[in-house]
């Protein structure tokens, strides 16, 4: 997916032709799909491949890790001002920045890049002076797959889930920062099941929430799943899982802090929590569905902790609880769909989430491939990110542009 050609090649071979010029990424025959149903006033046009993006605190910036820019991947930086945003810088970031966080005193942000974190300082990064890139530290092995990343409340901690080595780094964040962001502030790892990647925290901190593609092979769960995007329906994998770690013993001991790990219907890939903290929503990619849990029971009662299955569009994968919490948006991204249209969010009204089908408000049109969702400090605004179409997609949480879901 993150695969480049270095200028001069030319390719010709399925159907996609590579042309010459600077770095050419091949994109799943995105370029061949559909128009989105996007009005151009809402969407800001960015380098290629756009991935997280997260507001800072005061809601006037912006930052969006993106794959293809001048350099091989960078952190885009946006300016608000007035109901506009303008592409103000790009910080070249590698290996390419994927999903990322900021701290909660506002002065860090904080990008999982493969093989490494990268930390780069906010004020530097919206005034335009100075390195922004304050240093990294170095995921243990050649193939991390380093793509989420989380801050406990507190700014004491933050957890990197590590997609191929099949764990959740944790780092002494406060450490790093006073000694120069060195290795030696990974305090170890969590072991979890196969591919985690999204990740949340309670309310309260007191519980991470992390998703895992499958069962890790010595859970010994059944298989149940086909093989995502194989086009093969035999039922060869285990279902993924939410595993739940209590923040407390990891700061102590990593390896000891996994207190359940729950069943999460065909690949679930990212998780969200209510702002109550009782309800946990994961998108099970595979599933073709959002699955539903008890938060409150999840680390001691996990067995009665599923509450709903609700049934969404194509590979859904990144989410955000809006209105007060009222309503959950979920991107249907479509990825394995080739050549690959514009994707949708389903709107789902929070209050009937045990009610299936009627849970479904309606759909709203995005981009080719949405990939990740953040909202504004407010609460107003979810910028979206979409991956196949090269631009963020602005949307008004209070006047969304709902269609039909059939």
């Amino acid at each position: 997916m993150r695969g480049g050609l270095t200028a001069g090649v030319i390719l010709i071979g399925l159907g996609v032709i590579l042309v010459i010029g600077g770095i050419v990424h091949a994109r799943y025959e995105m370029r061949h799909a559909p128009r989105p149903q996007v009005a151009e006033k809402d969407i800001v046009r960015l380098p290629g491949d756009p991935y997280g993006v997260i507001p800072s605190q005061d809601g006037r910036w912006l930052f969006v890790s993106v794959g293809r820019a001048p350099t091989r991947g960078a952190v885009a930086v946006l300016k608000r001002d007035a109901g506009n945003i303008q592409l103000a810088r790009v910080i070249p970031v590698t290996p390419e920045p994927a999903e990322m966080a900021l701290t909660h005193d506002g002065r860090l942000l904080i990008a999982a890049a493969d093989t490494r974190v990268a930390f780069l300082d906010v004020a530097r990064a919206t005034a335009g002076t100075g390195d922004p890139l304050l240093g990294s530290i170095d995921l243990h092995g050649t193939k991390v797959g380093s793509f989420c990343v989380k801050v406990t409340p507190d700014d004491k901690l933050l957890f990197v889930s590590e997609e191929w080595a099949a764990a959740i780094a944790v780092i002494d964040l406060e450490r790093a920062r006073k000694t120069g962001y060195r290795n030696d502030a990974i305090l170890g790892t969590i072991p979890v099941g196969v591919r985690p990647f999204g990740l949340a925290f309670s309310p309260d901190g007191k519980w991470l929430y992390a998703t895992s593609e499958q069962a890790a092979p010595e859970w010994n769960w059944p298989v149940e799943c086909a093989r995502e995007a194989s086009g093969n329906p035999e039922i060869v994998d285990p279902q993924g899982a939410v595993v739940v770690v209590d923040v407390e013993k990891a700061r102590r001991s990593p390896a000891e802090a996994v207190v359940a790990r729950v069943p999460a219907a065909c690949t679930p890939v990212r998780a969200a929590i209510s702002p109550e903290g009782d309800r946990l929503f994961v998108t099970a990619r595979n599933s073709n569905a959002v699955v539903v849990f008890d938060a409150t029971k999840l680390p001691s009662d996990s067995s009665h902790s599923r509450i709903a299955l609700l049934p969404v569009g194509q590979s859904p994968t990144p989410m955000a609880v809006v209105d007060g919490g009222t309503k959950l948006l979920v991107g249907n991204s479509s990825r394995y769909v080739t050549p690959q249209p514009p994707g949708t969010l389903t709107v789902l009204a929070t209050a009937k989430l045990q009610q299936g089908a009627d849970a479904v408000l309606g759909i709203v049109h995005t981009g080719v491939f949405p990939r990740e969702m953040s909202v504004s400090p407010d609460g107003d605004t979810v910028f979206l990110t979409n991956w196949g179409s090269d631009f963020l997609q602005v949307i008004d949480v209070k006047n969304l542009a709902l269609s039909p879901s059939h």
